[in-house]
């Protein structure tokens, strides 16, 4: 997961801030509740600086959180033999 979710007044949300599978189609998901952390952050602090710092922390945790589900649903989908077994769309349907 990222470290960090700003680079000075640049700010990363959704897919572009949260590593994800596909598989949890969170993109829009995720742009939603870093824009509402965004409005907190501001709405608790003085100023832009130390809002985006906020927001950084949290995001980060939001992140690292996301990251850990993500791994966990797509383990759904890893073949029993591993990832360096070729698996056809098919065999994962009858898997499941």
């Amino acid at each position: 997961a990222a470290d960090s979710v700003t680079a000075g007044r640049v700010v990363v949300v959704g897919d572009a801030a949260h590593m994800a599978s596909p598989r949890t189609a969170s993109g829009a998901h995720t742009a939603v509740l870093d824009a509402i952390a965004l409005r907190e952050a501001f709405a608790a602090t003085a100023g832009i600086d130390d809002a985006l710092k906020r927001y950084s922390r949290d995001g980060v945790l939001r992140a690292q959180e996301l990251f850990k589900r993500s791994r966990e649903v797509s383990q759904d989908f890893v073949p029993a033999e591993g990832m360096t077994a070729i698996v056809s769309p098919a065999t994962l349907v009858k898997a499941r």
